[in-house]
C-alpha cells in the first residue's frame, strides 16, 4: 500500500503546501530571484554507509547551485531517508534506496540498490508521491545525458521554466568537458521496481494484518469512525510517545487531544507495537511519534517518525529530556541514527 508524498508529518496543510510547492516554485523564478534549493550536506547525511555521494554527483550539485530553478528540470536537490509516509513501513527500506532529488509533489529520485547493499553504479529510480515507479537509468551518468536532453520521462525533470530558460545544453557541454561516458543499450538485468514494491507492501501489510497487537489497536480506532463508513473512509489520529510520556490526538478539523482515561488501554498497546519495530533495526531506536489511520476495513496503519523531532500542528509538545534520554538507554541510538535535535537536546 502506498500512501503518497513522504512528509514528517502528514496533514492536510502539508499535502497542500508541497503539491504547490510547483506553482510557488515558477512565481518565483518570474522575479528571477531563486536557484535550485541545493544541499549536498544532506546526502552524505541521508545515504545509507553502503552507498557512496561520488564526486559526479557532488560536483552535479554544486554547478546546480548557479543555475536558475527550472531550467533543467523542477526539483531540490537534496536526500530525504525512506519513511513510513510514503509505504508501509518505509523507514525501514533505507538500506535500499538514497534519495538526492525531491521533485515538486514530494516524489523521490536516487539510487536503489536490490540486494539492499553496495553495487556499482546503483541504477537512478524514481517514487513518485502517488505511488507511480519507474527506473530512469541503469547509471547516474546516464540519467544526467537524459536530465540534458529532456529525456528522463518525468514531466517535472523534464519541464523547462516558464521564462524560457534552458540550461540542457550547458549541462550537457558539462558532462563533455568531465568526460563522462554513457552507456548506449540495456546490459544489467535488474529486478522489476514495481514489483518489487509491491512485494514489500504485500508483505508488510500481511503480518500486521495478522498481528495481535495492530488487530486490537484497530479495534479499539474504530469506534471513531462514523456511522456506515464506506470502505475507503478513515480517521486519523497523532500519537505521541516517548519515555514516561504518551498522549493521543483525534484528527477533527484539526488536532483535539484525546482524555487520559479515553486512550489508558491503548498505550501499552502501543508500546508493545514500537519495541517490536525498534527491535528490527535496533541502532535506529525507538520512533517519537506516529500518524495512526484507520478505516472500515482492514487493519490500523502506523506511519512512525523516527527522525524529526515530535509536532502537533506545527508545534512542539513539551517533552523531559529525562524521557527522550530514558528511550536512548533502551535503544542507543548510532551516530547515522542520531537527530542533530536530539543530540543538541541531551548536549
Amino acid at each position: 500500500m502506498y500512501f503518497g508524498a513522504s512528509h514528517t508529518e502528514v496533514t492536510y496543510e502539508n499535502l497542500i503546501s508541497d503539491q504547490h510547492w510547483l506553482v510557488a516554485r515558477r512565481i518565483e523564478m518570474e522575479a528571477d530571484k531563486m536557484n535550485y534549493p541545493v544541499d549536498i550536506e544532506s546526502l552524505h547525511r541521508n545515504f545509507p554507509s553502503h552507498c557512496e555521494v561520488t564526486d559526479l554527483l557532488a560536483d552535479f550539485g554544486e554547478w546546480l547551485r548557479s543555475k536558475g530553478a527550472g531550467s533543467v528540470g523542477y526539483f531540490r536537490f537534496q536526500s530525504e531517508r525512506p519513511s513510513d509516509y510514503w509505504i508501509e513501513n518505509g523507514a525501514d527500506l533505507h538500506p535500499w534506496f538514497a534519495f538526492f532529488m525531491k521533485d515538486p509533489t514530494g516524489g523521490e529520485i536516487g539510487y536503489w540498490m536490490p540486494d539492499g547493499k553496495a553495487i556499482a553504479s546503483p541504477p537512478v529510480v524514481s517514487l513518485g508521491s502517488e505511488g507511480e515507479v519507474s527506473v530512469m537509468s541503469e547509471t547516474l551518468e546516464g540519467f544526467l545525458a537524459l536530465l540534458a536532453n529532456r529525456a528522463t520521462g518525468h514531466s517535472d525533470l523534464d519541464s523547462r521554466s516558464d521564462d524560457g530558460r534552458d540550461e540542457g545544453a550547458e549541462l550537457a557541454a558539462w558532462l563533455k568537458l568531465r568526460e563522462v561516458r554513457v552507456a548506449t543499450g540495456s546490459s544489467r538485468n535488474f529486478p522489476d521496481l514495481k514489483k518489487w514494491l509491491d512485494n514489500w507492501a504485500q508483505q508488510q501489510r500481511q503480518r500486521i494484518e495478522n498481528d495481535p497487537v495492530h488487530i486490537q489497536i484497530t479495534e479499539k480506532l474504530r469506534k471513531y469512525l462514523k456511522p456506515n463508513a464506506k470502505p475507503w473512509e478513515r480517521t486519523a489520529f497523532d500519537v505521541l510517545l516517548v519515555g514516561t510520556q504518551f498522549k493521543m490526538w483525534r484528527r477533527s478539523f484539526g488536532p483535539k487531544l484525546m482524555a487520559d482515561a479515553e486512550v489508558a488501554d491503548l498505550e501499552a498497546l502501543f508500546r508493545a507495537v514500537r519495541l517490536d519495530r525498534a527491535r528490527h533495526t535496533p541502532d535506529r531506536g525507538l520512533w517519537f511519534s506516529a500518524w495512526v489511520t484507520v478505516g472500515a476495513e482492514g487493519a490500523v496503519n502506523l506511519s512512525c517518525n523516527f527522525m524529526d523531532e515530535p509536532k502537533i500542528a506545527d508545534e512542539h509538545p513539551g517533552v523531559p529530556i529525562a524521557d527522550y534520554e530514558r528511550d536512548l538507554k533502551d535503544f542507543p541510538r548510532s551516530e547515522y541514527w542520531m537527530p542533530w535535535w536530539l543530540k543538541e537536546r541531551i548536549g
